[in-house]
């Protein structure tokens, strides 16, 4: 991608990362100077977009699903899954000292991290509700150019048929 910002606070994804390598490496670009970064993952819950992706196997659509949601109905560290991913570590079990807490295992570390994390989550909410809004208003005008182009298609036909009528 060959993003150098380092003081990027947060990397959205608008639909579920089509693998778990890139989503490392998009991902990584936040927080690179050190500070507190997040990673927002804003997917459709009917899970359709991926029914549709023949290129992509169940190995790999598994990986980035235990990753966004667990596995079963177990949350699992971010860390251990990203460092298992990449690095083919076995024996992390959670984050490691001195590192920040993925969102998994800060999970009720004190009363201001749990503020601040559902001011997190109202703030998601409505981020998701302004992308989505913005992807609804893309499809309106993609489909209103969509239709013009096929009007001026049929007139251009039209046209070229009252011309061959003349000869």
């Amino acid at each position: 991608m060959g993003v150098d910002i380092p003081d990027i606070r947060c990397i959205v994804h608008v639909d579920r990362p089509q693998m778990l390598l890139n989503y490392a490496q998009e991902s990584g670009r936040a927080g690179q100077d050190g500070r507190k970064s997040e990673v927002i993952v804003i997917e459709d819950d009917d899970g359709k977009a991926w029914e549709d992706d023949s290129n992509q196997t169940e190995e790999k659509k598994g990986l980035v699903q235990r990753y966004i949601r667990g596995k079963g109905d177990m949350a699992i560290c971010r860390r251990v899954m990203l460092n298992g991913y990449l690095d083919e570590r076995k024996n992390q079990i959670r984050c490691e000292e001195g590192e920040e807490l993925c969102d998994i295992c800060g999970r009720g570390e004190g009363s201001k991290d749990e503020e601040m994390e559902e001011e997190t989550v109202e703030k998601r909410m409505k981020e998701k509700e302004t992308v989505e809004k913005r992807m609804r208003e893309e499809e309106i005008v993609e489909k209103r150019i969509e239709e013009e182009e096929i009007m001026k298609g049929q007139k251009e036909m039209e046209q070229a048929k009252e011309v061959q009528h003349e000869f």
